[in-house]
């Protein structure tokens, strides 16, 4: 079994698990695989615990700086106006992703 630690943040957004695997030096399967209860494919802003390889905690928290500045700046803000006509699933096509990702990103529950 791999040494461990536990790591705990303040994340001031949502993040994507991806950037905090690469922080660690671990892929997204090795990171769900360590964490299993984390959910999906997001960290949720606000206060976060999840494990790590021991030796990967002295350069983790560089690493997510870094990681995290270059997603901010290639992740900019859409703005979308709807259309008279237009639903959220031709929506989310002409933006290439899913309904289930345009309801996370804009923070709407799906309810039937």
């Amino acid at each position: 079994m791999l040494n461990m630690v536990t790591m705990d943040i303040t994340l001031e957004q949502e993040l994507p698990i991806l950037i905090i695997a690469r922080a660690a030096d671990m892929t997204f399967k090795e990171f769900k695989e360590m964490n299993p209860e984390i959910r999906g494919y997001y960290l949720s802003s606000g206060p976060v615990s999840f494990h790590i390889p021991v030796d990967q905690k002295s350069r983790f928290q560089a690493r997510l700086s870094d990681l995290y500045t270059a997603w901010q700046k290639n992740s900019p803000t859409r703005i979308h106006v709807v259309k008279p006509g237009e639903n959220l699933i031709g929506i989310a096509k002409s933006y290439q992703m899913s309904l289930a990702e345009l309801l996370r990103l804009n923070d709407i529950s799906y309810k039937k």
